[in-house]
């Protein structure tokens, strides 16, 4: 049997902050790489989604994309690429 545990979370102002900010880049590394696979299909390109090769790319283009990168976990960027692939 299977007991589940509800723990409510109650983070402070900087927290919530700090939340929002990463979730905030997983979308928007999920939203760029998504773009970016329908660029390249319109063009005519075979695009890898495997989720290393999504990262890969993101890697090559954080730095012009998002230079707010390094403001938040690399793993926040990671879980967009792996949701998406």
């Amino acid at each position: 049997m299977h007991k589940g545990v509800k723990i409510a979370l109650d983070p402070s102002p900087v927290q919530i902050v700090l939340l929002r900010k990463h979730a905030g880049t997983a979308r928007f590394v999920y939203n760029y790489l998504l773009a970016y696979i329908q660029e390249e299909y319109d063009k005519g390109n075979k695009v890898s989604t495997n989720f290393y090769q999504l990262r890969k790319h993101w890697n090559s283009v954080k730095a012009e994309a998002a230079p707010w990168w390094n403001e938040c976990s690399k793993e926040a960027a990671s879980y967009g690429c792996e949701s998406l692939s």
